[in-house]
């Protein structure tokens, strides 16, 4: 949500109106005493806005800060060109990272890649983020994102669709695995998808070389929409960038800075 441009909020919504609802929304809800959140999904063309937009969930008063990973699945597939380039979501990533570290907003991401950006740009003692556990503070926490971090599908978590369905998560419908209207969940949970999915070592590219494979593992819907194949590396990774080059077809990656411009202590994208 681009709190400059309501109109284009509208817009993408279908709904004149939308966003000054929806903020309308978080305001009563901050005023109720509800520990309230805000979840944004950037695309291509607005992730230069996260500063921004962070800054007025805090002003707004959200106690949280929620990031959503585009994955073009579904009708996302039409419009593929609005995925970040893998240097875009780096330094999204480590912005957001920042402003976890800043301690004045809550900050989660569903892209797996955040829980491996906290120990890049952080400090051993600062804040790090466990995925859908939560964050915490110091080293134990950074020991304990190494087991429940990163991408959680199949492994952490699942989706159970209204027909009952049960997928790895939301954005993977096309692999079922049963349906708790047929079978109990816990038998349903021991299949071989999910045993392949809780192997992070069993991975292609360099999401299966990556010192940081143990707390990200990389986004498994993104590897299966891009590649069709679950246990293929997430083009949407900087390390995996040869890759993203690959399936693009671009030599060039078009409006995302380079990974020189993710100034600082950048990750390094040799390993």
């Amino acid at each position: 949500m681009n709190r400059h441009k309501p109109a284009e909020h509208d817009t993408f919504r279908g709904l004149k109106g939308a966003c000054e609802r929806a903020i309308q929304g978080i305001r009563n809800s901050v005023a109720a005493g509800i520990r309230t959140g805000m979840a944004t999904c950037f695309t291509r063309e607005t992730a230069d806005t996260v500063d921004d937009v962070v800054k007025f969930a805090i002003d707004l008063g959200c106690g949280t800060f929620s990031h959503f990973n585009f994955i073009p699945v579904g009708r996302g597939t039409q419009i593929m060109e609005e995925d970040l380039t893998p240097a875009q979501r780096e330094l999204l990533l480590r912005k957001l990272q920042q402003h976890l570290s800043e301690g004045k907003i809550g900050v989660i991401s569903t892209a797996p890649q955040f829980g491996r950006s906290c120990i890049v740009y952080g400090s051993e003692d600062g804040l790090f983020a466990a995925g859908h556990a939560g964050k915490g503070q110091g080293r134990k926490t950074m020991v304990l994102s190494r087991y429940v971090g990163g991408c959680g599908a199949g492994r952490c978590y699942c989706s159970v669709q209204p027909n009952g369905r049960i997928t790895p998560c939301v954005y993977m419908p096309s692999k079922p695995v049963g349906n708790v209207r047929e079978a109990p969940f816990r038998q349903i949970w021991n299949n071989p998808l999910f045993a392949t999915l809780a192997d992070r070592e069993d991975r292609g590219d360099h999401c299966g070389v990556c010192d940081y494979r143990n707390y990200c593992g990389g986004c498994r819907a993104r590897s299966l929409s891009y590649t069709g194949d679950i246990q293929a590396g997430d083009p949407g990774c900087a390390y995996n960038k040869p890759q993203w080059v690959e399936l693009t077809s671009l030599r060039v990656l078009p409006n995302g800075p380079t990974m020189a411009e993710c100034a600082g202590r950048t990750a390094d994208v040799s390993r």
